[in-house]
């Protein structure tokens, strides 16, 4: 529909245009005809401009709701990384617990495989971390825009 707008538009310039250039047509039909034809062009103008508005609105709230639903995603994962943090130090903790049951119990072997694990878990913990604090970041920036 916007192409057949153009067209008339067109039209309608190369009518007035011819409309203008030619001194004949100041009489009768021919002036009424003109003056519809003004008419017309101005009122598809004011279509194509609203229609354009309408497209610009359209556009910039299909990108405000794909903002909204990302911050949401966004939250989601933040949540998601706190409740790993969680099972990752309950983890640790019980690693730190068998190990020190292990040596104790004179498994020194054990209690270092056991500190091991520890340490691996406490790396992923501190990842954890740090991608909760950019996920709480990027979420502030998507919540500024709302």
């Amino acid at each position: 529909s916007v192409q057949r707008f153009k067209r008339k538009i067109w039209f309608l310039i190369k009518f007035r245009r011819r409309i203008e250039e030619n001194e004949n047509w100041k009489y009768g039909k021919q002036i009424i005809s003109v003056d519809l034809a003004r008419y017309t062009f101005s009122k598809m103008v004011t279509r194509i401009l609203c229609l354009a508005s309408n497209v610009n609105t359209v556009l910039l709230r299909s990108q405000l709701d794909q903002l909204h639903s990302e911050a949401e995603t966004t939250r989601r994962k933040a949540n998601n990384a706190r409740l790993r943090l969680l099972r990752l130090s309950e983890a640790a903790d019980k690693l730190r617990r068998r190990a020190a049951t292990s040596l104790r119990m004179g498994k020194e072997d054990d209690a270092r495989e056991l500190l091991f694990q520890k340490k691996k878990v406490m790396t992923a913990l501190e990842k954890s971390k740090g991608r909760i604090e950019l996920l709480d970041e990027l979420a502030a920036k998507l919540n500024e825009v709302r």
